[in-house]
């Protein structure tokens, strides 16, 4: 692994300056009505390396400020440094594990995807 290209912009081929992680947020039905109101889905993280995902963090929640912070992270590019303060976001703050009606709780290890802790 090269620490530069996981820290600092490099230059791509088309001569631009990027970062070597891209993030995209896709929504999934929340189909359970213990969760009605609630958003679900995944963060795909992808680099310019690979045509598929490379690793996926989950969220759910109920949270207005949801949607102002897909908005301002949503189809950028970052660095290792940054991809982990938004997987930390996700997972304490983005990510409900609260009792709901019927004694249902969500699974406690989904939200980082398939990484685990």
């Amino acid at each position: 692994m090269n620490i530069l290209k996981e820290l600092f912009p490099y230059k791509h081929l088309d001569g631009r300056y990027y970062f070597r992680y891209y993030i995209n947020y896709v929504s999934e039905g929340v189909l359970n009505h213990h969760y009605f109101g609630m958003e679900g889905g995944r963060c795909e993280v992808r680099v310019d390396e690979s045509q598929y995902a490379i690793d996926e963090y989950r969220f759910l929640t109920d949270r207005q400020s949801w949607w102002i912070f897909r908005d301002l992270t949503e189809c950028r590019n970052y660095n290792i440094i940054g991809l982990w303060i938004i997987r930390l976001i996700l997972k304490y703050y983005y990510y409900d594990t609260r009792e709901r009606i019927g004694g249902h709780k969500t699974p406690p290890r989904i939200a980082l995807g398939k990484t685990g802790y």
